[in-house]
């Protein structure tokens, strides 16, 4: 650039205007791949036992008292949503449980089947 160019305005206005569409472009396809990416991780699926601790009023979620999952935690309680509201149909606080649960692309844990077992 000559001196002259560099203190004009408007050569300073398009340096601005090129670099901010090239970081727009740049930001919309990192958070497109971003997008891409988590969408297409697969679901990790456990079984394990436990305890109903309690269950939501509107049935969406029971807290789990669960054992030990090899390989991906220890026991502890915490909450597991319901796939389908009929999952919690039967079940109350106390009963003994064998079920599946899913971990979804972000976070999400969902249960994919239940049932009532004996002590």
């Amino acid at each position: 650039m000559s001196e002259k160019s560099s203190r004009n305005p408007r050569t300073w206005a398009m340096a601005l205007a090129a670099a901010l569409i090239a970081g727009g472009i740049s930001f919309a396809t990192l958070f497109w791949w971003n997008a891409q990416t988590k969408r297409d991780e697969p679901v990790q699926e456990w079984t394990t036992q436990g305890t109903i601790q309690s269950l939501d009023p509107d049935r969406e979620y029971a807290t789990i008292a669960h054992e030990r999952i090899e390989g991906f935690m220890e026991a502890m309680t915490m909450p597991f949503n319901f796939g389908e509201p009929q999952q919690a149909s039967g079940l109350k606080p106390g009963d003994a449980v064998r079920f599946s649960f899913s971990v979804g692309p972000q976070g999400r844990v969902m249960i994919t089947s239940i049932e009532r077992i004996e002590d």
